[in-house]
Parts: C-alpha cells; structure tokens; sequence
C-alpha cells in the first residue's frame, strides 16, 4: 500500500493515525485492520516528515527505513527507536564539508540554508564543528521558499567569505542557483560546496 503524504508532516500523521484507527476500506466496504499484517514502512524522503512519522510509528512498534532523510535527529535511538535510514545523516556530511573547506586552505564561510529540518539541522552541525577546524563563520542566510532575491545582497555582506556551504533541500537548489546565476556579478565570485541534496 502506498501513502502520499504530499510533503506534509501533518497530513501523513492524519493518514497514519486514520489507518491504524480504522483500518483499510477493501472495495466490498468492508474494513481490514492491517496492523497484524504489517512489518514496517517505507519513507517519507523529507526529514521533517519522517519525524512525524516515526513519532507514529514507533507507538506502534513499526520499523521505519527512509531512503533520503539525513536529519542528524533522526539517529537519537532514544527518541526514534524504530527509525533506519540508507543516507548518510547531515551530521556526517557537515564534517566532510569542513573537511573540505580545509583541503582549500580556507578558514572563512558562509553558510547558506533551507528553512526547516534539513537546512537547520545541517546548520546547527557545520556551526558545532566549525570550531575544531578552526573555521569562522562570517554569516549564515536562511532560505525560505520562494523568496530567493536577497540571496546576493546577503552574499556580499560579507564578500570575503568566497567559500559557501549550502544545506538547501533538493527541490530548491535549481531555483536557488539560479537566483545566483543571474544576479552575482563576476567580482563577487564564490565558491559553494552542497550537501547531497545538491
């Protein structure tokens, strides 16, 4: 059985919590309860939708394997029990990031983010760890959705800061860059280096 959950935390919860209540309508009208028959799900992608449905989930003690969500969060085994994924968490990644920002000799970012889960969770570990790489943060621009244009002017306020670490989610990455194709002058010149969204 699939479940859309639209990349809606709370629409996929009311789905859940529905089928585990109600059970599956068969097409006679009569109900199946499922929970017998069940051994685990599949999903979501979006971190901030795997944690509501692992919030879920583990009440009832089903096994949760996300094939996208890197959420650093989603490894606490205390809260989230039952949850699995195949990707490497934005923990991780940020480290490998800084790594990189060392191998360029470099000690002075920006970091620019998706708002929610993904973006901030990705933030808050290249923040924790910039310090043991011994590197400066100069400024960190939150991305919402749809509002691209100061993107640049946030850029260059702090224009020698050339290196630019991104943890946008993956379906606005092309918008994003192209925001940035468009409006970055060649004297303003950066360098970005993505998570795997990118």
């Amino acid at each position: 059985m699939i479940l859309n959950s639209c990349n809606q935390p709370p629409l996929i919860q009311s789905k859940l919590l529905k089928l585990f209540k109600e059970g599956l309508q068969l097409t006679d009208g009569s109900q199946f309860d499922l929970r017998n028959k069940t051994l685990g799900f599949v999903g979501a992608y979006g971190s901030s939708t795997s944690k509501e449905v692992a919030s879920i989930l583990q009440e009832f003690n089903f096994p949760q394997i996300s094939y996208a969500s890197t959420a650093a969060i989603l490894s606490n085994r205390t809260v989230y029990k039952y949850f699995l994924r195949t990707c490497t968490p934005d923990n991780k990644q940020a480290l490998a990031m800084l790594n990189i920002v060392k191998t360029l000799n470099s000690s002075y970012v920006q970091i620019v983010y998706s708002e929610g889960a993904y973006g901030e969770g990705g933030r808050d570990a290249l923040v924790q760890n910039a310090k043991e790489f011994k590197i400066c943060i100069a400024n960190e621009i939150k991305v919402k959705e749809d509002e691209y244009k100061r993107i640049r002017d946030n850029l260059n306020k702090t224009p020698s800061a050339k290196v630019v670490l991104l943890f946008l989610k993956s379906h606005v990455v092309r918008d994003v860059m192209t925001e940035l194709h468009e409006t970055i002058k060649p004297s303003d010149m950066f360098l970005f280096i993505g998570s795997e969204a990118f």
